[in-house]
């Protein structure tokens, strides 16, 4: 009887915690939604405008924040950077533009999202290794 109860309490203790893994799980999820949603709204919000010169310093802020990140990316989006002369621009172009870097956007949070658990996997496991932690503690800790 005991080893019994024994048994279901293990069962109880691993149910708890794929609850709680699923839970965390949703969070981040959700987290990381919120996250593209607000930087899609708020990019949305600026194509409102058309005004040429707004709308051309929007463009050059988001390809100064994501250059590298389009450069990196360019083989698999098919997104390059390249020069473009101002006064040849329409201001229907700049706003196809910047509705291009919602893909930029959209693909870089996943990535990042993705990498930073992919990070706190690693690291729960070479946590694990040094036998300082248990699987409960760490699961507490991340």
């Amino acid at each position: 009887m005991e080893k019994h109860y024994s048994e279901l309490n293990i069962t109880e203790i691993q149910k708890n915690q794929s609850l709680a893994d699923a839970v965390k799980l949703a969070a981040e999820v959700t987290h990381s939604y919120m996250i593209v949603s607000n930087k899609i709204q708020q990019l949305d919000k600026k194509l409102l405008s058309n005004d040429k010169k707004y709308l051309w310093s929007i463009l050059q802020e988001y390809i100064k924040q994501y250059y590298i990140f389009i450069t990196i990316t360019s083989p698999l989006t098919g997104l390059t950077i390249i020069q473009a002369n101002y006064d040849n621009l329409s201001v229907d172009a700049i706003k196809w533009q910047l509705n291009q870097m919602k893909t930029i956007i959209i693909i870089c949070e996943i990535l990042k999202t993705t990498l930073r658990k992919n990070f706190i996997e690693c690291l729960k496991k070479c946590l694990l290794g040094t036998k300082n932690f248990s699987k409960e503690e760490l699961s507490l800790l991340f």
